[in-house]
């Protein structure tokens, strides 16, 4: 089952295995008249107030029937020290560096509340972002985490967060 990119406009073969957001849930919480004094932001950083710091980074979830992870591209809220440290890592290697402590920023689709679950963020290579690991909740979301999910409830995740992907369906 293929589908087409409602970003790129391109038709693609297979289902999408990564789902992102563009923009921390914090960035919402500024009224946005008030949004372009107050948020400095990237692709990957975000400040707002120069109190809150944020980084993006990618929240897998194995999936047992599928060589490929499915994979969340979130945002999470981090110390200042730690933002610092992100970005003097940046462009270096940083997968030996110990994981440092957030907590979410995104509220997942089809999920009870996720904004503010916490997590531990793991760098890498310096063109990886970093990997979030959610800290042990009753939460279905790090039972996800750490069980891992089957291909039916890739396409169920799917069908919540991109409907249009599957408005033909019968």
């Amino acid at each position: 089952m293929g589908y087409k990119c409602e970003f790129c406009g391109e038709e693609h073969d297979e289902l999408p295995m990564d789902l992102a957001f563009r923009r921390p849930e914090d960035y919402f919480k500024v009224p946005e008249p008030q949004r372009s004094r107050r948020i400095r932001e990237s692709e990957d950083l975000c400040i707002i107030d120069d109190n809150v710091f944020l980084i993006r980074g990618i929240l897998p979830i194995p999936v047992h029937d599928s060589e490929r992870d499915f994979v969340w591209g979130v945002w999470a809220s981090v110390r200042r020290a730690s933002f610092r440290r992100y970005q003097k890592l940046w462009n270096v290697d940083g997968s030996d560096e110990p994981p440092f402590r957030g907590k979410l920023s995104s509220k997942f689709p089809g999920y009870p509340d996720t904004y503010r679950l916490e997590l531990d963020a793991y760098l890498g290579k310096s063109n990886e972002r970093p990997v979030f690991r959610l800290l042990p909740t009753d939460h279905p979301l790090y039972h996800e985490q750490t069980d891992g999910i089957s291909m039916a409830r890739v396409h169920e995740i799917l069908r919540i967060a991109m409907p249009k992907l599957f408005s033909n369906d019968a």
